[in-house]
């Protein structure tokens, strides 16, 4: 009886941690990647929420560039935005 009722003190826990759970990838459509830009130093990408002021000295790379930035060989690589500092080597990367 001990083990019966156990069982179903944890089946219905289960239940009951799923049924407040959103699967957000079951039923959903995704939506399409939307390429930020990069205008007078300032990439946006509005999809993401992000938007970044590129500082004077580094070096910025956006979509087909960065990509080719990070693997040349690897056509299926999704990169948008890539900014670099030659001099210390920080990275900021949006793929």
């Amino acid at each position: 009886m001990k083990k019966r009722f156990l069982s179903l003190v944890i089946l219905l826990a289960i239940v009951c941690m799923l049924s407040s759970c959103e699967l957000p990838f079951i039923g959903g459509k995704s939506e399409a990647f939307q390429p930020g830009s990069l205008t007078s130093g300032v990439y946006v990408n509005s999809q993401a929420d992000i938007m970044y002021l590129v500082p004077m000295e580094w070096t910025s790379y956006i979509g087909e560039d960065a990509a080719r930035q990070v693997d040349p060989q690897d056509e299926k690589i999704m990169v948008d935005f890539l900014a670099t500092n030659p001099s210390s080597g920080s990275t900021l990367f949006v793929a």
